[in-house]
């Protein structure tokens, strides 16, 4: 990969952070997608999948809390509404 660069080594890089997400190793593939982006010409379409897979992992974890403790529940919904008003406001 040392040989690639500019926008091909972007994709390396991005590809190379699929495969360590999907190997669950999630620190080491933000690290290749934070690369990525900054080599990018083009880097809100790799921002988006990034915050995407976050978001999603985040309220998977929400989501399972709320199961293991239904008493969660209430405070939970506040907590992703303020999130939610948070994002918005950005």
């Amino acid at each position: 990969m040392s040989a690639a660069s500019g926008e091909a080594r972007a994709e390396l890089l991005a590809r190379r952070a699929t495969l360590y997400r999907s190997a669950g190793r999630t620190g080491p593939a933000r690290d290749y997608c934070a690369q990525a982006t900054n080599l990018s010409r083009r880097p809100v379409p790799l921002l988006l999948a990034e915050l995407a897979r976050e978001a999603s992992a985040a309220l998977n974890a929400w989501r399972r809390a709320v199961a293991a403790a239904a008493t969660l529940r209430a405070r939970v919904r506040e907590r992703l509404l303020a999130l939610a008003v948070l994002l918005v406001e950005v």
